[in-house]
C-alpha cells in the first residue's frame, strides 16, 4: 500500500512536469508481505537437512516477491519456507539454470526435511 502511494505521487509529479501526459494506474491485486518464523519446526527441519546434505549452515534470505508462502503463512498461520536449488539471484530471469547435481541434492534435502518433520529428530 505504501508502494502504491509512492507510485501515485510520482505519477502526479510527472503529470505536473509534462501536462500533455496523463497516466492511469490500476492496481489489480495486492498481497500483503509476510516474514516466516525462522524458529518453526519446518525451518528447523529444513535447516538440519540442508546442513546434512550440503555440509553448510544455511542462510536465510528475505525475498521481496510474492508467492504461495505469503498466503499460507499469513492467512493459514502455518509454518512455511521457500527452498530450491540454484542461484537465487538468477531466479525467474532469462539466465536462470540449475545444475543437475544441485537438483539431486535438493531432492535429498526435501526427503530429509520430511523425515525430520515426521520423526521430530
Amino acid at each position: 500500500k505504501e508502494a502504491i502511494k509512492i507510485i501515485e505521487e510520482t505519477i502526479k509529479n510527472y503529470e505536473r512536469l509534462v501536462p500533455k501526459i496523463s497516466i492511469d494506474l490500476k492496481v489489480l491485486d495486492i498481497v500483503e508481505p509476510f516474514v516466516a518464523n525462522r524458529k518453526s519446526i519446518l525451518m528447523n527441519a529444513l535447516s538440519k537437512a540442508i546442513k546434512d546434505v550440503m555440509g553448510i549452515q544455511p542462510t536465510f534470505l528475505r525475498k521481496t516477491g510474492t508467492g504461495d508462502m505469503n498466503l499460507y503463512g499469513r492467512i493459514k498461520k502455518m509454518p512455511v519456507a521457500t527452498y530450491g536449488p540454484g542461484n537465487s539471484r538468477l531466479s525467474h530471469t532469462k539466465n536462470e539454470y540449475i545444475e543437475i547435481k544441485d537438483y539431486l541434492k535438493a531432492i535429498r534435502i526435501y526427503e530429509k526435511t520430511i523425515v525430520y518433520l515426521f520423526n521430530k529428530k
